[in-house]
């Protein structure tokens, strides 16, 4: 159960850092501008923690996988 968990809330950073990143383009977007280098830095940042971790959840579940269920 505790890996369970610990695979949930992993699940639920990606989707938060996914979904911030998201935000600040479609809010430039709205805007009609660029991203600014802040911006696009910070973006850049949570594009790389959210591949972290979708590497971190594959390798999960294919270690447990051949364990049974996470």
């Amino acid at each position: 159960m505790e890996e369970s968990t610990h695979f949930d809330e992993m699940l639920s950073e990606r989707a938060a850092r996914l979904d911030e990143a998201s935000r600040i383009v479609a809010t430039a977007s709205a805007e009609c501008r660029e991203l600014t280098e802040a911006e696009d830095s910070h973006v850049l940042q949570l594009m790389k923690r959210a591949q972290i971790l979708d590497e971190e959840l594959a390798r999960l579940k294919r270690h447990h996988g051949e364990h049974g269920r996470i």
